[in-house]
């Protein structure tokens, strides 16, 4: 039985966010001011872009649209995908058969700790309903530029293979959105391992057990 939490927490992983495991760090001082924060993190972006678009072999057919986000406008949009995406009725269902399989206790408000999870550990995302990359405003641009490698990833993807059509959720068939989910995420994924290990001299296809 496909659980219709995976099917949502699949497409909140393309369009809703970047998870990372470590807590995000409070906004740091850089520079003098707020402004050369910002700034910072723009160039960063486009530093990020220009390696991803080498390791995909992939360039944009048109300039990719970034804007900051504070961390009470990530969370909005968190709640505004739930609310369309996401029911109480199937919120409740999913919760019903996690207690069931003995996955959670019966006494955890289950939405209530998915959004808090959820909001507090993005660190940006791309949307393809408005085509931007949003980047959040607290984060340091060392912290923020696996999440801007892997979230640039879906703006390339996005402008040569229609994310928008792609991860439209099938009625009565949630493997299908999984499936093509899987795919986008996981291309988003290598991107940003192989980000990261390249200044290292190694690629992520030398991990061990990789499969």
């Amino acid at each position: 039985m496909a659980f219709r939490f995976f099917s949502f927490w699949a497409l909140i992983g393309i369009l809703g966010g970047t998870l990372v495991s470590q807590s995000l760090p409070q906004k740091p001082s850089i520079g003098k001011n707020s402004f050369d924060f910002s700034e910072n993190l723009f160039k960063s972006a486009d530093e990020v872009l220009d390696k991803v678009i080498e390791i995909r072999n992939l360039s944009p057919r048109n300039p990719i649209k970034k804007i900051l986000r504070s961390h009470e406008q990530i969370r909005s949009y968190i709640l505004k995908r739930m609310a369309e995406d996401y029911p109480p009725k199937e919120i409740e269902l999913d919760r019903k058969l996690l207690v069931k399989l003995s996955l959670i206790p019966p006494s955890m408000d289950f939405r209530q700790v998915l959004l808090e999870l959820f909001t507090e550990q993005v660190a940006g995302y791309y949307d393809p309903e408005t085509q931007t990359i949003y980047i959040a405003d607290w984060v340091r641009p060392q912290d923020q530029n696996p999440v801007l490698a892997h979230e640039l990833t879906h703006a390339l993807q996005d402008q040569h293979f229609d994310l928008f059509t792609l991860l439209h959720r099938l009625d009565g068939n949630d493997d299908a959105t999984q499936a093509h989910a899987a795919v986008l995420e996981g291309e988003g994924v290598a991107i940003m391992l192989e980000y990261l290990l390249e200044p290292l001299g190694r690629t992520f296809l030398k991990i061990p057990d990789i499969l």
